[in-house]
């Protein structure tokens, strides 16, 4: 059997043109990004990396809710 390191990248930017904060995630299923507020826009975008080179980005805007689907 085979096992692989899954190393991924997740950059987050808000809006998408400004400063932004990058994540390493190494070998994990779920990441959680504190620290965000309501009725903001945020862009994540996450590629995987190894020793053979990065992937692209995939993005995607997200819009945070709270618990009752308000903005």
């Amino acid at each position: 059997m085979i096992t692989a390191e899954v190393l991924l990248r997740l950059t987050l930017r808000m809006p998408p043109d400004a400063l932004y904060n990058q994540y390493g995630i190494r070998n994990a299923t779920e990441f959680k990004v504190r620290s965000l507020n309501l009725g903001v826009s945020y862009y994540f975008a996450i590629d995987a990396f190894n020793e053979n080179g990065v992937t692209g980005y995939a993005g995607e805007v997200v819009h945070l809710k709270d618990s009752a689907g308000k903005e």
